[in-house]
């Protein structure tokens, strides 16, 4: 009822009790099954926004102990809103690329360095400015445990003068 009420999936539910951020009122011990107090419905309302702002699960964690406290409150709102602030700019430089750099690797990610320096040479030889690089995994650990059967583009985008 309580996930119906907040919007909350019972998974996330769990996993918000597994990381210290919404604990049920009480948990019967025979069915596992949790149960909320009303006065909850407050914290989850303030866990879903948070999380609608973009804060991960750790920071929230830290926004609902400290709730009571402005200036600590404040103080992490304040380096989320930085935090958010560095990445528009981050992804509206990305957004000026008129093409990307792209070094493909297959296998572990110990030839992550080797790509990079592949990359690097590229941009020094043709006078290239880059934005941030990223990466694109195409087969990834969580798609195949093989590291032999990874295979990840290494990318620059490359941003008009």
């Amino acid at each position: 009822m309580f996930s119906r009420l907040t919007a909350i999936s019972v998974r996330m539910l769990r996993h918000y009790q597994e990381q210290g951020v919404l604990t049920p009122f009480a948990v019967d011990p025979f069915t596992g099954h949790r149960y909320y107090h009303p006065d909850q419905l407050v914290d989850a309302h303030w866990i879903t926004r948070l999380r609608e702002a973009g804060l991960p699960v750790a920071q929230i964690r830290e926004v609902m102990a400290d709730r009571d406290d402005p200036e600590r409150l404040s103080g992490l709102l304040s380096a989320h809103a930085e935090h958010l602030r560095a990445e528009h700019a981050r992804l509206g430089e990305m957004s000026a690329a008129r093409d990307v750099i792209v070094a493909t690797l297959h296998g572990s990610y110990d030839g992550v360095p080797e790509a990079t320096a592949v990359l690097g040479s590229y941009v020094a030889a043709h006078d290239l400015r880059t934005g941030p690089m990223f990466n694109i995994y195409r087969v990834s650990p969580a798609q195949d445990p093989d590291p032999a059967a990874w295979v990840t583009d290494v990318c620059l985008p490359v941003i008009d003068a």
